[in-house]
């Protein structure tokens, strides 16, 4: 697979971005982006390969997304995700979300098949109006949302991630990128991703994601 253009092509084939900017205004976007991601990899690569989401067995508990060989169901790929908001990324001290990825690094620490794991982090240009106080996550948003602006999330949460992964040896960042999500709510939402996977030279490992074009709001 070729992470380079995957995540990308993806995020700009989507009809609705705005379900998405609807799931991350109002529930962890992570199981949503991952079964929208499903399918298109299912719709790619599913002349050539078993797309499974939440897969067990061959070796693994439970996996977020794993590609199978068609002949024996062997595990080619795993994929793992999380998901946050752009502001939890903004404390340099906070490494929580760094320290998910790397526990679920350990849990595929030596198999045989490539890895990627996938950080996504949602953020948003102000807030909803009071009207949609009544939203899952209004009160956590509107809390932490006033300052800095959305362009001062995005610059601060990519200057941590690099310097997180610095000090956690097992991962690597290999790429990011970021996608407008269209409005929800009133609001702008946009969707800042961060791929990593083991930086170990006996792990296999997929082609590096080069960065593109993302919005600078």
């Amino acid at each position: 697979m070729d992470y380079k253009t995957d995540i990308p092509s993806f995020l700009s084939s989507l009809d609705a971005k705005e379900s998405l900017a609807y799931m991350g205004l109002t529930a962890k976007i992570e199981n949503s982006f991952r079964d929208a991601y499903a399918f298109y990899l299912y719709e790619k690569y599913g002349s050539e390969l078993i797309v499974s989401r939440e897969h067990k067995g061959g070796g693994v508990s439970r996996v977020d997304l794993a590609l199978l060989d068609t002949k024996n169901g062997a595990i080619q790929n795993i994929i793992e995700f999380k998901a946050c908001y752009s502001f939890d990324l903004l404390r340099p001290k906070d490494m929580e979300y760094i320290e998910k990825i790397k526990g679920d690094f350990e849990k595929h620490t030596m198999k045989p098949y490539d890895k990627e794991y996938i950080l996504l982090s949602v953020r948003v240009n102000g807030t909803p109006d009071e009207k949609y106080k009544y939203i899952d996550k209004y009160d956590i948003i509107k809390k932490n949302i006033k300052r800095p602006s959305s362009a001062e999330h995005k610059s601060i949460a990519a200057q941590n991630i690099e310097q997180w992964t610095k000090q956690i040896t097992e991962i690597k960042l290999k790429g990011s990128g970021s996608e407008s999500l269209g409005k929800a709510f009133g609001v702008d939402v946009y969707l800042d991703y961060f791929i990593f996977s083991p930086s170990s030279l006996d792990q296999v490992t997929c082609a590096p994601l080069s960065r593109h074009r993302s919005d600078n709001r």
